[in-house]
C-alpha cells in the first residue's frame, strides 16, 4: 500500500493495523497446533481405539467367553488326566511286555527250535538249506530259508521240491506242537493235535524220522496201569494220524513201541461211492496178512464142511505158509515149513502132499482139471484145516493159536 502511495502520491490509502489479523492468525496457528498433535497422537489414538473395540465386543460377547473359559479349563482338565492315564497304562503294557517275554520261555524258544530243525535236517541228508536268521523287526527275530555258503538272497522255498517242503513245514508244525506259540494262554492249554498224511513225496530215510518224531509225540508215561493211558508229553491231550500210507502207519503204531495203549485205529473205505469205517484197538487187523488168517478163521467156524471153498482155502493157506515162514527166516515158499519137520513121523508124508497140492492146485487152473479123480475140491475142508494146524504146530504154534485163537494139543 506504502509503495502504491508513492507511486501515486495523490491517492488515498488506508493503512490496516497488523494487529486486527492477530485473531486470525491465532486461530490458523491453533489448527496446525491441533492437526501437529493429532498426527504425534495418531499412534496412541490408534491404541485407544483398539482397546475400545475390544471393550465393546467383550461387552457383547461377555457370555460367549465365560463358556469359551469353562471349557478350556475343563479339556485342559481332560487332557491332563489323559496324560496320566496314558502313563499308568503304559506301565502296565511295558510290565505286560515283560511278562510276555517271561512266558515266552515256557512255550517255544525260537531260537532252540531253528536249531533243532537245522539239526535234524543234516542228520536227515538235507544239505541244500538251513534255516537263519534274517532281520529283527520290534526285537523279534525273523527267519528264512537260505543256501550254505550262499549270497543269492532268492527265496529259497520256491526251489525246493515237494517232499523237502513237506519235511520242513513238518518239522515247524513238530516243534509247535512241543510247545506254542500262542503266548495268551500261557501254555496251559492241552493241545488236540491232527496229523494228515505227513510221509507225501518223502524219501524213505524222511519217512522212518517223521515217524521217530511222531512217535516222540504219543509215546507213554513211565510205569503201569493208569499212566500208560496217559501221554508222556502233559501239553498234548490228544492226536489224530490220517494216512492213505499203510506202511507209514504201521511204523508210527507198532504196539511194541512205547507208545499209549489208550488208542484206536479206524480204516476207512469207499466202494461203490459208499463210504465205511472199520475200527479196531489192533493195527495188524487190517493188513492183508491179518485178512487171511481172519478168512481160515471165519470158513473154519461158519462153513466147514463146504468142499466148493477148498480152492480159495487152499490158496490162502499157501499165502499164509509163504509169508510166515519167509518173516521168521525158513524160507521163501512153502517148501520151506517142512525143512525141520522129522521125515520118519507118519504126519510128514500128508504134510507133503498138502504142499503139494496146494501149490498145485491154488497157483493154477488146468483145462484138464476135470480129468483129476482126486481134485482138491473132492476133499473134505477139515482136512486142509487139520493139515494146515499141524504144519504151524511144527513152524509157529503161539502164532496160530493167537491168529485162530483156539488151542493146538
Amino acid at each position: 500500500v506504502i509503495n502504491t502511495k508513492i507511486k501515486s502520491s495523490n491517492e488515498i490509502k488506508s493503512l490496516v493495523s497488523v494487529n486486527t489479523k492477530k485473531a486470525d492468525l491465532s486461530r490458523v496457528l491453533a489448527g496446525i497446533k491441533s492437526s501437529n498433535k493429532a498426527f504425534s497422537d495418531s499412534d496412541l489414538n490408534k491404541q485407544n481405539l483398539i482397546e475400545e473395540i475390544w471393550h465393546y465386543m467383550t461387552a457383547e460377547s461377555g457370555q460367549e467367553i465365560h463358556i469359551y473359559d469353562e471349557r478350556l479349563k475343563k479339556y485342559s482338565r481332560i487332557v491332563s488326566e489323559c496324560e496320566t492315564r496314558e502313563a499308568h497304562y503304559r506301565q502296565k503294557i511295558d510290565a505286560a511286555i515283560k511278562n510276555i517275554e517271561k512266558l515266552k520261555s515256557q512255550t517255544v524258544n525260537t531260537k532252540e527250535a531253528v536249531e533243532n530243525i537245522n539239526i535234524i535236517l543234516k542228520n536227515a541228508g538235507y544239505e541244500g538249506f538251513v534255516i537263519e536268521e534274517k532281520e529283527k523287526i520290534n526285537n523279534i527275530s525273523n527267519y528264512h530259508l537260505k543256501r550254505p555258503n550262499s549270497a543269492d538272497t532268492n527265496p529259497v522255498f520256491d526251489s525246493l521240491s515237494e517232499g523237502e517242503k513237506n519235511f520242513i513245514s513238518f518239522l515247524y508244525f513238530y516243534q509247535l506242537c512241543l510247545g506254542t506259540d500262542d503266548l495268551t494262554n500261557n501254555g496251559s492249554k492241552k493241545k488236540i493235535i491232527v496229523i494228515d498224511d505227513p510221509v507225501s513225496s518223502l524219501d524213505s530215510q524222511a519217512l522212518f524220522i517223521v515217524s521217530t518224531l511222531i512217535l516222540s509225540l504219543i509215546q507213554r508215561k513211565s510205569g503201569d496201569g493208569q499212566n500208560k493211558k496217559n501221554l508222556k508229553n502233559n501239553s498234548i491231550n490228544q492226536v489224530f494220524i490220517f494216512t492213505h500210507n499203510f506202511y507209514f502207519y504201521k511204523e508210527v503204531s507198532f504196539k511194541r513201541r512205547p507208545i499209549c495203549v489208550d488208542n484206536w485205529h479206524f480204516k476207512i473205505s469207499k466202494r461203490n461211492n459208499l463210504t465205511s469205517i472199520t475200527g479196531s484197538k489192533d493195527i495188524a487187523s487190517f493188513d492183508d496178512y491179518n485178512l487171511m488168517w481172519k478168512t481160515i478163521k471165519d470158513i473154519k467156524t461158519s462153513i466147514p464142511t463146504d468142499p466148493s471153498l477148498n480152492i480159495m482155502i487152499s490158496n490162502t493157506m499157501r499165502r499164509i505158509i509163504e509169508s510166515y515162514v519167509s518173516f521168521v527166516g525158513y524160507g521163501e515158499d512153502s517148501w520151506s515149513s517142512l525143512l525141520t519137520d522129522n521125515p520118519n513121523e507118519p504126519m510128514y508124508y500128508i504134510k507133503c502132499a498138502f504142499i503139494s497140492t496146494i501149490n498145485d492146485e491154488s497157483h493154477k487152473v488146468s483145462v484138464l482139471d476135470s480129468s483129476y479123480y482126486n481134485k482138491i475140491s473132492n476133499e473134505q475142508p477139515q482136512l486142509l484145516f487139520e493139515t494146515f494146524a499141524s504144519i504151524f504146530h511144527l513152524i509157529g504154534k503161539e502164532h496160530y493159536e493167537m491168529k485162530m485163537d483156539e488151542q493146538l494139543a
